[in-house]
């Protein structure tokens, strides 16, 4: 395991299967964009079936299964990640989570300023 992944999983793992400390940490919301940011970069970048993977898979899908209640919150934590790569892997892994609810995504969908927000992001990438 390199530097890279030790850092990320001292970060991780602290919150690994403890919603509890995931929830307070919910309530720094620059802490929890920068834990947040690690788990989206290392679910998409960790090797397979390691500790680091587990972790940053737990800690974003805790974080869109339960804590994303609200299109506010999510347009919130959108800003809060203040990376363009962090927020569409948010953007990909609430849209395509099969448990987040079909009213949340019909609430993003409606919503203005993510409609535009998402839209043009995709017109970058492409």
């Amino acid at each position: 395991m390199g530097q890279a992944d030790s850092v990320a999983l001292a970060t991780l793992l602290p919150y690994y299967r403890e919603a509890e400390r995931v929830q307070a940490l919910w309530t720094q919301p620059d802490a929890f964009a920068r834990v947040l940011g690690t788990a989206l970069l290392e679910r998409s970048t960790a090797a397979p079936g390691t500790e680091l993977k587990a972790c940053a898979a737990y800690f974003s899908d805790y974080t869109v299964v339960v804590l994303l209640d609200t299109v506010e919150r999510f347009a919130t934590l959108l800003d809060l990640l203040g990376d363009d790569t962090a927020r569409q892997a948010l953007f990909d892994l609430v849209t395509g989570h099969e448990l987040v609810a079909l009213s949340l995504l019909s609430a993003i969908v409606a919503n203005e300023r993510l409609a535009a927000a998402t839209s043009s992001a995709w017109r970058e990438q492409r």
